[in-house]
């Protein structure tokens, strides 16, 4: 049965914190997968095939950040889900280091990216890879907030730690993609 906009509207909050947890997941799964694959295939691929799936990895990571961060009406934004929004960035501020210039520039050069080569095909000729190590300590640190204050049933089947999430799909990728570079050598 689809989903129609008012059964999307009437979505509960905690409902849409889990779906915030979720992306927050799925961000640091594409980034593990992105940054593996560019290293193991920086001299690499033969052909167009790896270097669009890597890509699509880094895509997908930036549209993801972007919903949780880039654009303030989003539902799982974490403005529409973090009640404080000063302490949230106190907060961040004092966990991470991330001031709001360092904060700011991140947010700008992802969503740069995502404007002008993710979502549509802008008017710049030269494609930069954002640099994420912002936004991922920033998706750690909001994925860590939503635990708190959200229902712990919600999080049973999602990892108590994003950063030991991501280790473990940078390990998944490693396994993955040497096996078709080992098969490629025979």
């Amino acid at each position: 049965m689809a989903t129609t906009n008012l059964e999307t509207e009437n979505m509960s909050q905690v409902e849409r914190m889990r779906r915030a947890s979720i992306l927050c997941c799925h961000f640091v799964r594409n980034l593990a997968y992105f940054r593996v694959g560019h290293v193991v295939f920086k001299s690499a691929p033969e052909g167009e095939f790896w270097l669009t799936v890597i890509g699509n990895f880094i895509d997908i990571a930036v549209l993801d950040w972007c919903t949780l961060f880039g654009n303030h009406s989003d539902k799982q934004h974490w403005k529409q889900l973090i009640l404080d929004h000063e302490a949230f960035r106190e907060a961040l501020k004092k966990q991470t280091g991330i001031t709001p210039e360092k904060w700011h520039s991140s947010w700008s050069e992802v969503t740069l990216y995502r404007n002008e080569f993710v979502a549509h095909l802008g008017s710049e000729n030269i494609m930069h890879v954002p640099d994420m190590n912002i936004p991922q300590s920033m998706v750690e640190f909001y994925y860590q907030s939503l635990r708190t204050d959200g229902p712990a049933a919600f999080f049973q089947d999602l990892p108590d730690s994003l950063r030991d999430y991501y280790d473990f799909h940078c390990v998944e990728a490693q396994k993955y993609y040497s096996i078709y570079i080992n098969q490629e050598k025979h």
